[in-house]
């Protein structure tokens, strides 16, 4: 997996800190309103996306737009989606500004063709974070991805009927994959070996926190986020940090799959356990 930067008119990660928080003190001093839009222009790349894959990063900008009726700072919220020769496998919705890029996981293609890559977003129609409505897509990144070489074995077929482990302790849960455009990439991650994580254990939840591992899945996994709160359901923000949820949900996860219904008293066992373990994924 590689990283590939779209420069396009872009300010310094500095500035547009020290514009957000210089807004903010404005907005309490003056009670005035301060009303943000995120902006991006078209960018390309000039060369084909790898086929192991890649983590484009695209320029995002926040303008201020005219003062409405309430003191306050808002951002307008945004959506987007990531799609594979016109077929979508990523899905995101972004209620907070984002500071530095907007990262968007393409996962390798499995496949003896060149693919067309797409990142299209689309402006809600209010500055509320919970909002319904929504402009049209607008495109903002369009660029072929390259392919396996003829000869070459295609890895996914054989990990199709795979599901997880999750390890905690001497406990072993299965995962039962989620259906969405996540599963597969981290499949694909998995066949190289486990990943392990420092795990925190509560009443509701058990949180891989601040492990070093979180990278690894925030840079191999594509995001598809969703509104389910499923017990026994586990999930990945935006960071890369995994949730086992009993009666907790992250705003704006991926569901990367829940526990089997046989293993869910296991599951309820380890949720009264010590509160710091180990934690290690892996394939089944």
């Amino acid at each position: 997996m590689s990283y590939i930067v779209v420069y396009h008119m872009k300010r310094s990660d500095f500035m547009k800190r020290i514009l957000f928080i210089l807004a903010g003190v404005l907005s309490i001093a003056a009670c005035k309103s301060y009303y943000f839009d995120p902006y991006f222009e078209k960018v390309e790349l000039g060369e084909n996306i790898p086929q192991a894959g890649s983590v484009i990063e695209i320029p995002i900008d926040y303008r201020q737009v005219d003062t409405k009726f309430q003191p306050g700072m808002a951002y307008r919220p945004f959506r987007y989606r990531v799609l594979a020769d016109e077929v979508q496998f990523s899905y995101g919705i972004c209620t907070q500004p984002i500071y530095d890029n907007l990262e968007v996981v393409v996962p390798a293609n499995d496949s003896y063709h060149l693919r067309d890559i797409a990142v299209e977003v689309s402006y809600s129609g209010s500055y509320d974070a919970n909002a319904e409505e929504w402009g049209e897509w607008i495109r903002i990144f369009h660029e072929r991805q390259g392919c396996l070489e003829e000869g070459v074995e295609q890895v996914e077929p054989k990990l199709m009927d795979k599901q997880f482990e999750v390890r905690i302790g001497d406990v072993s849960l299965t995962i039962v994959p989620a259906d969405n455009g996540s599963v597969m990439p981290l499949k694909r991650l998995l066949l190289n070996g486990p990943v392990e994580f420092d795990a925190n254990v509560y009443g509701d939840l058990i949180s891989t926190g601040n492990s070093a591992s979180n990278d690894i899945m925030r840079n191999t996994v594509p995001r598809n986020h969703t509104s389910s709160n499923e017990c026994g359901g586990l999930y990945m923000n935006d960071e890369g940090v995994l949730f086992l949820i009993n009666d907790y949900h992250p705003r704006n996860s991926t569901l990367i799959g829940k526990v089997a219904t046989e293993d869910m008293s296991a599951f309820f066992s380890v949720l009264s356990g010590p509160e710091n373990q180990k934690m290690t994924l892996s394939l089944q």
